[in-house]
């Protein structure tokens, strides 16, 4: 079965980012399990240095701080930043439900942590799981990500709430990319493709997924 998670933030001034949709989809499964893995972001890009702890509500909003180097998979491989890492990173958790059970918490616990720098854009999902040896993934061919766990980072870059770009990894970091478009019919096209970053690695606690999409072309302004 299919597990979805959902969030609401609402962007109101730069450095912000609106999230409308974390998810982490696990099909094939019997057993209903409910992650906040991914993220659909009103993005605006950010200014201002320090970082935050947002937990998910209809209003929140996230400063994205700007990064002096890249964070990387390692730096987060026990389930938290290293020393290093901690503190200098925008926190997103608190995650809820979009289905099966809409507005109620994740039955997994998922952080993640969100930076810049004048080149990329970081998103690092640490995705913990109660039944680890039990996550799907598999080494598969790009845009090929169906039937594993999915991580979806959609990037609002319109500023509209109704087209992204989106970006999928798998546990191990195969990637898959597309547009999508929300109205009366929900389209998503997978025939967009770009040139961007992703790894994983499975832990004894669940995963950890890292992304770094380029500013441009993604998220330059439209």
């Amino acid at each position: 079965m299919t597990s979805h998670a959902d969030c609401a933030l609402r962007s109101l001034s730069d450095p912000a980012l609106t999230s409308t949709s974390p998810r982490r989809h696990r099909k094939g499964v019997a057993r209903v399990k409910v992650y906040g893995v991914a993220l659909i972001i009103l993005l605006l890009l950010p200014r201002a240095l320090g970082a935050d702890s947002t937990p998910i509500g209809k209003d929140a909003v996230i400063n994205v701080p700007r990064v002096s180097k890249a964070p990387q998979l390692e730096d987060f491989l026990e389930m938290k930043p290293d020393g290093e890492w901690e503190g200098k990173l925008a926190k997103v958790e608190g995650f809820l439900q979009r289905l099966p059970r809409d507005g109620e918490p994740s039955t997994q616990k998922t952080e993640v942590y969100l930076g810049y720098d004048d080149l990329n854009f970081y998103c690092i999902f640490v995705a913990f799981d109660s039944e680890p040896n039990k996550v799907r993934a598999h080494r598969t061919p790009r845009d090929n990500l169906y039937g594993e766990e999915r991580l979806d980072l959609f990037l609002d870059t319109y500023h509209d709430r109704r087209r992204a770009y989106v970006f999928t990894v798998n546990p191990l970091g195969y990637q898959m990319d597309g547009l999508w478009t929300e109205g009366p019919r929900n389209q998503y096209d997978n025939t967009w493709d770009t040139v961007w970053e992703s790894r994983g690695q499975r832990t004894d606690r669940g995963f950890v997924v890292w992304l770094a999409v380029p500013q441009e072309p993604a998220l330059s302004s439209h």
